[in-house]
């Protein structure tokens, strides 16, 4: 047993190193070392196995070009697929249209074209589009005269009838009728006239009857009948022969008051004291009041005394407040003391702050401190704070002082708040006042008031 396994051990290790001889080992490339293995146990002797047929060697492999830097990334974008029509495109297709087109005979139809618009009749294109024609012109929107004070309304009317707008007038006019008050026989009378000149001669008379009816007593039924005469005259009654157009009258007279105001101020004298209608009369004293002379001062001055219609007089009162002399300021003081009108004395107030002259802060606090109707007294304050005299502050702290009236100095604080150089004259005040509510009122004006002393005194309150 034992010479037969040495037999075969020996065979083994002759063919081993035969094969060795006659086949070198192909070069192998080295593999990364890897942990070592364990031995492995003997394996049973087994049969001669077959000789392994030798491996090709491995050719090298080429180096690899570098791959180059690749674009910088863009936003994703998911954009689909869309077809490709053109990778079937066949291009004989040119040649199929070509020769399509070559069977068409152009000539032939342009030439049929031609002839079949010869034949067609073109004379509606020459025919001019109708244009619209001109459209109306839109009423204007009526003034909404609600919540109008009656004194503005009458005013504005007045406005409108200068102006020759007699439908407007017609409209504030009513208004002022309508609510029953003291302008009510004068809005009757301008009514009636603005009704005769638009042509609407019954409506005119018969507002002219009810002013004389409602009205006997009024200074507007002199002139009522005046206008009524004249209504009846335009709507054919005889006209006397030597009456001329007032329009021509006047337009005469301001020629001769531009070149000899001497001659022209008797003939307006004589016009304001005859019978022409009251718009003529006023007119007429328009032009009386661009002269400067004593004698158009003396004339405005009788007009605003004793003058029958009271609109005549309250006009004189305010021409006599445009002239800059202080004789005509002594005419308005003078008739303000006569006077029983409250609408006359108000009126003097007003013509007072439109001269603006010497001794007019004085005059003002004179009828503050004598007048016994509180409505005139407001007012004559009211005053001081508008005019732009520099004594007028000094008026008006004296009457605040002198006054316990809370209505009073009410006035006098809204009169001192109009000002902006009375800051200082109202911290004064409500340093020394008593009162909470006048405080309160003095504080409510300082808080608007932009001054350093309003400042500074809001400063001390809140410390």
């Amino acid at each position: 047993m034992t010479r037969t396994f040495a037999v075969v051990l020996a065979v083994c290790a002759t063919a081993h190193v035969a094969s060795a001889q006659s086949f070198p080992t192909p070069r192998v490339r080295p593999t990364p070392l890897v942990a070592p293995t364990p031995p492995v146990p003997p394996t049973p002797l087994v049969a001669q196995a077959r000789p392994v047929a030798p491996i090709a060697p491995i050719a090298p492999t080429a180096p690899v070009a570098p791959t180059p830097p690749s674009p910088p990334a863009f936003p994703y974008v998911d954009v689909p697929d869309f077809p490709t029509p053109f990778m079937d495109f066949d291009p004989n297709v040119f040649t199929s249209i070509h020769d399509a087109l070559a069977g068409i005979d152009f000539d032939g139809i342009q030439a049929a074209t031609k002839d079949a618009l010869n034949g067609l009749d073109f004379a509606f294109a020459q025919q001019p589009f109708p244009q619209p024609g001109p459209q109306p012109p839109l009423p204007p929107n009526p003034p909404n005269w609600k919540g109008v004070p009656e004194e503005s309304a009458y005013e504005q009317a007045r406005g409108l009838i200068e102006r020759d707008q007699y439908d407007r007038a017609l409209q504030a006019l009513d208004r002022v009728i309508e609510r029953r008050g003291t302008r009510t026989d004068a809005a009757m009378y301008w009514k009636a006239y603005s009704l005769s000149k638009l042509s609407r001669t019954p409506e005119a008379l018969s507002v002219l009857g009810d002013l004389q009816k409602q009205f006997a007593s009024s200074a507007w039924v002199k002139d009522a009948r005046a206008l009524e005469v004249e209504v009846r005259q335009q709507a054919g009654q005889a006209v006397p022969a030597d009456s001329t157009d007032d329009e021509v009258k006047l337009l005469a007279l301001r020629g001769l008051m531009q070149t000899d105001p001497e001659a022209g101020v008797p003939i307006i004298e004589k016009m304001l004291a005859g019978t022409a209608s009251v718009r003529v009369k006023d007119r007429a004293l328009f032009v009386l009041s661009q002269s400067r002379s004593t004698r158009a001062r003396d004339v405005m001055g009788g007009v605003a005394r004793n003058a029958s219609n009271p609109d005549l007089r309250l006009r004189a009162i305010r021409y006599l407040g445009m002239r800059p002399d202080a004789d005509s300021r002594q005419v308005l003081d003078e008739l303000y003391r006569s006077s029983t009108d409250v609408e006359v004395k108000r009126a003097i107030l007003r013509s007072f702050t439109m001269s603006n002259g010497a001794n007019t802060s004085e005059r003002l606090a004179q009828i503050a401190r004598t007048e016994k109707d509180p409505e005139l007294q407001q007012t004559a304050i009211r005053m001081l704070g508008m005019i732009g005299q520099s004594d007028a502050v000094d008026a008006l702290r004296s009457i605040y002082t002198a006054d316990s009236s809370v209505e009073t100095r009410k006035t006098v604080i809204s009169a001192l708040a109009m000002r902006q150089n009375s800051a200082a004259t109202l911290v004064a005040l409500a340093r020394a006042e008593r009162n909470p509510e006048l405080k309160t009122e003095i504080v409510r004006r300082l808080s608007t008031m932009r001054s350093q002393e309003a400042r500074d005194y809001m400063l001390e309150l809140l410390k």
